[in-house]
């Protein structure tokens, strides 16, 4: 028999795309080496610390056809083997193949969510990558620290974080969410409002990141105000990943799409997915703030 690389990892701060790259890092790894991986545990919400087998989110057995596709070869095992090698190094970035991570099917429950929401839009729709969450502008205005220290009180206590932020300079915070939100104005006046705007967007579903409704509904009244229509879907799941994997997949497949720069979310999957696929896509991305 031969050898199998066993992969699994868990990173408080690892998120649904982290968690993609990372495996996608880690088969392309695998088949430069000749050698098969089996991926034990996907992370389903990084504040609940909450895991689950990875078949609960991806099909294996899906991806593997995909990869024989395009390797020639099966590289995941579907059952634990009796002997395993660990893999020495985690590698999340940057992607190694964006054909492999385009490899990557996902859970047929998962999926039939996703079709139920297309569904709504029956002549289409484009997509919002709303990334004005707290986390994000803690990150651009405050770095490291500020921002680590607010995970780790949101991992335990959203209160505490909110708390947190408020004592935070509110003038900074401010600029930096002015700067965000006339980058998303210009562009969703850019690609016009003929079709349904589906909204991507942790804000109004996690208690965390309360103090940016306003900035969110302010967004949805401007909208409206232009005759456009707008969809914030519902919380499917518990589960913050699993969430935020219906989301991406729908953002995926949108007709047009305000993304965030940097994002491994709208950038670094729904970009680098749709840039080998032969269909046409148009994109837009909000500039990080420097």
């Amino acid at each position: 028999m031969g050898i199998t690389y066993f992969l699994d990892y868990y990173h408080p701060f690892a998120g649904l795309c982290n968690q993609l790259y990372l495996i996608t890092n880690h088969i392309h790894q695998a088949y430069n080496l000749g050698v098969k991986v089996f991926v034990n545990k996907f992370n389903i919400d990084i504040f609940k610390k909450e895991r689950v087998p990875v078949n609960e989110v991806l099909d294996i057995q899906a991806t593997n056809e995909n990869l024989k596709k395009l390797t020639g070869s099966f590289i995941l095992e579907t059952e634990l083997p009796e002997t395993i090698e660990t893999i020495p190094n985690l590698c999340i970035y940057p992607v190694s193949s964006v054909e492999i991570l385009n490899c990557l099917e996902f859970n047929s429950s998962i999926l039939s969510d996703v079709n139920k929401l297309k569904s709504i839009f029956p002549n289409g729709y484009n997509a919002v990558h709303f990334r004005l969450d707290i986390d994000c502008i803690l990150h651009y205005v405050f770095g490291k620290n500020v921002y680590n220290h607010f995970m780790d009180l949101a991992n335990s206590d959203s209160i505490l974080a909110e708390s947190y932020y408020q004592t935070l300079d509110q003038e900074k915070i401010k600029k930096c969410i002015s700067f965000f939100t006339n980058q998303y104005y210009l562009m969703i006046n850019h690609f016009g409002f003929d079709k349904t705007w589906y909204i991507s967007t942790s804000v109004g579903k996690y208690n965390i990141h309360t103090p940016m409704v306003p900035i969110l509904n302010e967004f949805t009244n401007y909208i409206l105000s232009r005759g456009g229509r707008f969809y914030i879907p519902p919380k499917i799941y518990p589960q913050r990943e699993l969430n935020g994997l219906v989301d991406l997949l729908v953002l995926r497949d949108a007709e047009k799409l305000i993304g965030f720069e940097g994002s491994s979310f709208s950038e670094g999957y729904c970009l680098k997915v749709n840039s080998i696929r032969n269909v046409t896509k148009h994109f837009l991305f909000v500039k990080e703030y420097r």
